[in-house]
């Protein structure tokens, strides 16, 4: 018997380390990685619980640069600010395309991409362009985006009252307010509890999450595509009764459309339709509801996420809140409703933020990119249609541009006269030309809605309740483990 089991032991070592050399041999002038299994490759790294740490590790072995395999198909990974900056900056055009089946989910997706899934064309450029441009000056009328985002955080405000001096979860009140802060903006309605808009955003959104993880499944193993999976199925339902509810708001917004008068994001789409001989074509109405999906799904979890960290960063540095609580007093004062125009004189409540977005950044890895032509990383030959994956979480752990960067250090954000400056490898947002549309957007509504909830309340532990976990649950989103505060107003 033992020798039925050395001698699978030995065939199982040949065959893994046959399989190394075959792989060594196809990288053919791409980056080393780290050796895997037949079939399978190196789906033990994306597999693992501490799939980020792991992939950390492997990048530091491997110089910032490596070649993951995952069954059928290659990915290059870049863990090193070095590398980011030559694929998203130096060679944007080069690595500016999208991975087929990365966030397509029916055929008016694949005729019609949003903003994710679009690709190089110049009507992907246009939409993009023009998507970016309204997001960033948002103001219809006397509405700026600072009162929408100071009344959600008023409304809040007062959803948190409820719950004075009882240990609660806050999720999904911070849900909440990213959800109607997106939706007055886009579709020029907030929506209540229980609504049909809150259903979409929940179920729509938390589930097309997850499967942005099961694509990269599909990609592995292409004959699962072919497999009925629940998951697949309840991403397609819950999509399809999203995108009827938007597409039932754009009809609602057509019937009552004044062409120079938007009201939000949808009647400046319908606005563009007007302008030139292809712009109808460029704004289609079936792109139109695949946008919508883009930018909630861009601006809900990162908000709502960060939020959550900064809670419990809170309950683990006492004295990080205890600063914050002293500078809005003397800077602001007490009572204020903090502005925008505040920022500059609240560097130390922005550095936490920052801090925040470095430590436990909510999208560890960057939305997936595609090499458009034969190109060139480093040394390393990047074929047309790899698929390249940037990953966020490692440089934001990298030793070499963070001093300790296991410590939670809002001071790292901060100049020796009390500004708050960024080095160029914070990339929370990514970067290069395909930057998160929406980090304008984001970085107002974190700033507006923490500094004002640390303006009007103290977080603390609930009675005998231990710390929250730091610990990340790993997916395309880096969730923290649920868990209660107690709430007083200062």
């Amino acid at each position: 018997m033992l020798g039925f089991v050395f001698a699978g032991c030995v065939f199982l070592l040949l065959l893994q380390r046959l399989w190394r050399r075959l792989s060594d041999k196809a990288l053919d002038g791409l980056p080393p990685g780290p050796s895997g299994w037949p079939w399978i490759g190196n789906l033990s790294i994306l597999a693992s619980p501490h799939r980020h740490q792991k992939m950390f590790d492997a990048g530091q072995r491997f110089g910032g640069i490596l070649t993951i395999n995952l069954g059928a198909v290659k990915q290059v990974w870049v863990t090193s600010h070095k590398y980011f900056q030559q694929a998203l900056v130096d060679r944007v055009w080069e690595f500016a395309g999208r991975p087929h089946g990365f966030w397509v989910t029916d055929a008016t997706t694949k005729l019609f991409p949003g903003i994710l899934a679009s690709g190089v064309d110049k009507t992907s450029r246009n939409v993009r362009r023009f998507t970016a441009t309204a997001l960033r000056s948002f103001g219809f009328g006397r509405t700026s985006l600072q009162n929408v985002i100071l009344q959600e955080s008023e409304d809040l405000h007062q959803e948190f009252r409820k719950h004075q001096g009882v240990p609660f979860n806050p999720r999904d009140q911070l849900a909440h307010a990213a959800a109607n802060i997106i939706a007055f903006i886009t579709l020029g309605r907030t929506f209540r509890q229980g609504d049909e808009g809150l259903q979409f955003v929940n179920e729509t959104l938390t589930s097309g999450v997850k499967q942005v993880i099961n694509s990269q499944r599909d990609k592995m193993f292409p004959f699962l595509r072919y497999v009925p999976m629940k998951s697949r199925k309840v991403f397609q339902e819950s999509f399809k009764t999203g995108k009827s509810f938007l597409e039932n708001i754009i009809r609602e917004h057509i019937a009552t459309h004044e062409v120079g008068q938007p009201r939000d994001f949808i009647d400046m789409w319908l606005d563009e339709r007007q302008k030139g001989d292809s712009a109808e074509d460029d704004f289609a109405l079936e792109r139109l509801a695949n946008v919508l999906v883009d930018i909630f799904s861009g601006g809900y979890e990162t908000s709502t996420t960060t939020l959550q960290w900064l809670f419990a960063v809170l309950l683990h540095n006492p004295d990080i809140q205890e600063k914050i609580h002293e500078e809005i007093k003397s800077a602001i004062g007490d009572g204020i409703q903090i502005r925008l125009d505040h920022q500059e004189h609240l560097p130390y409540t922005h550095a936490v933020i920052l801090e925040t977005l470095r430590k436990y950044p909510p999208a560890p890895f960057a939305v997936p990119h595609l090499a458009t032509e034969d190109t060139t990383l480093g040394p390393y030959r990047i074929p047309k249609g790899t698929r390249l994956m940037l990953h966020l979480y490692s440089i934001h752990h990298d030793p070499q541009l963070w001093e300790r960067p296991e410590e939670f250090r809002p001071e790292r954000f901060l100049t020796d006269d009390n500004k708050v400056k960024e080095p160029e490898y914070f990339v929370a947002f990514s970067g290069g030309r395909r930057t998160c549309i929406g980090e304008q957007l984001g970085r107002k509504e974190l700033y507006l809605l923490f500094a004002n909830i640390m303006r009007s309340f103290r977080v603390s532990l609930p009675p005998g309740a231990d710390l929250p976990s730091l610990e990340l649950m790993q997916g395309a989103v880096l969730y923290p483990r649920p868990f209660m505060i107690v709430l007083e107003e200062r």
